[in-house]
């Protein structure tokens, strides 16, 4: 996994935790707010029988006729009770607010209205004391109804407290949730991550380590051929130690551009540079890299084509180059065959050896970069080639087909669509 994509990854699940933490509170905040909301309500759930109380209170005062101003003023509580009520049947807002109670309360009003005027236009004595009784027992069920709508505001608010702390409290669980799960998974994946960053590390001083290795030996083999030189020898023993010297300069050369190849992949540097050219010119490119050991034999053969192919020559050129080296690594005394022709829209390269060849159940790891080999026998170079030649061959939307059979050798063949 490439940096930006484990930074995206990261703040994706950065993003989803930080949500997820924010509507967990929030319900959480929602539910505290509802609960502090019951304290109050309850005064309200009272009214009814405080409402109740009064309106006996006054029939009560009807009967204390040695007290004249008793039933005046508790009447008096009682309309301010049923004045408060009306105005909060009118707010949308309210817990009273309902078609019935203040159709309730407006009957109530007027009644209590006539049972002020019946006081007030007759004189004390019985007939006003029974007229005033007669007209509270024609409020009883007014206010019976008054109470039983109160009671069914009260089980309705009840239920919709209910209903909204459940639904609130089951969001919150669910984000809760939710945060644990992406934490979880947040912690996993960073330490996949890091164990995968560990594996990588490893292999990068492992190749160090075959950088060291292979760049010490050539330059030792260098310096103790350029020490054997003796102008006063033969020219064959002069020549023996050049081409030695030749063979190792070239061989440095190869790798350094091969690493830098890699740096480039790994780096996404990997845009097409197309141009065209002829089957001829990308062989002779591809071979003129090709160093001669083992006491191999190379055979090289180009299908007739007169065309011009339009393509990126340098990536071409970099995969045979890495077929041939690889083949050369794995092959002793043996034949190198490299066949390049045009087939349809295709650019078809194979490349074959009567080498050692591998276990083609293995093949997934040949690819890997830092692999030197399937076999410790035949382990050598610094393990990039046919790592380069599969990032290749994906940016050129090519594909590659392997067979091989252990002691037998192995071939490679890879199609790339070109134009003309």
């Amino acid at each position: 996994m490439k940096g930006k994509q484990f930074t995206l990854i990261c703040l994706l699940l950065t993003s989803l935790m930080a949500v997820s933490m924010y509507l967990t509170v929030s319900h959480f905040n929602a539910i505290r707010h509802q609960y502090n909301q019951l304290d109050p309500n309850l005064d309200n759930y009272s009214t009814g029988e405080v409402l109740f109380l009064s309106f006996e209170r006054m029939r009560t005062a009807v009967y204390e006729t040695d007290e004249p101003d008793a039933f005046p003023l508790q009447k008096e509580i009682f309309d301010a009770k049923v004045n408060v009520l009306n105005f909060k049947s009118r707010d949308s807002n309210s817990f009273y607010f309902s078609k019935h109670f203040s159709a309730d309360v407006k009957t109530l009003e007027e009644q209590s209205k006539k049972l002020g005027e019946i006081y007030s236009s007759m004189p004390p004595g019985k007939i006003r004391q029974n007229a005033l009784l007669h007209q509270i027992e024609v409020m009883t069920p007014t206010m019976k109804d008054i109470q039983e709508v109160i009671y069914r505001i009260q089980i309705n608010n009840f239920h919709g407290m209910k209903f909204l702390i459940t639904d609130n409290t089951g969001l919150a669980e669910l984000y809760a949730l939710c945060v644990l799960f992406l934490f979880f998974f947040f912690a996993a994946f960073v330490c996949y991550y890091v164990l995968t960053l560990k594996e990588v590390i490893k292999k990068k001083n492992m190749f160090i380590s075959t950088i060291y290795h292979e760049f010490s030996g050539s330059i030792h083999k260098i310096q103790m051929s350029a020490d054997m030189i003796n102008p006063r020898d033969d020219a064959f023993n002069t020549q023996k130690y050049l081409s030695k010297i030749i063979f190792h300069t070239n061989k440095l050369f190869h790798q350094t551009r091969e690493i830098m190849e890699y740096s480039k992949i790994e780096i996404g540097n990997t845009a097409l540079k197309n141009s065209s050219f002829t089957l001829k010119s990308l062989m002779v490119a591809a071979v003129s890299l090709f160093n001669e050991q083992n006491n191999n034999r190379l055979v090289t053969r180009i299908h007739p084509h007169e065309g011009m192919i339009f393509s990126d020559m340098g990536k071409l050129t970099s995969i045979i180059h890495n077929f041939l080296d690889n083949a050369n690594k794995n092959t002793t005394q043996g034949t190198i065959r490299i066949y390049v022709k045009r087939s349809h829209r295709y650019l078809v390269i194979r490349v074959s050896d009567n080498g050692s060849g591998f276990d083609i159940n293995k093949l997934p790891f040949l690819f890997r970069p830092f692999n030197q080999g399937i076999k410790a026998e035949t382990r050598q170079g610094i393990g990039l080639g046919l790592a380069i030649v599969k990032n290749h061959v994906k940016a050129l939307n090519g594909k590659i087909k392997v067979r091989s059979e252990p002691g037998k050798g192995s071939v490679f063949t890879v199609f790339i669509p070109i134009n003309t």
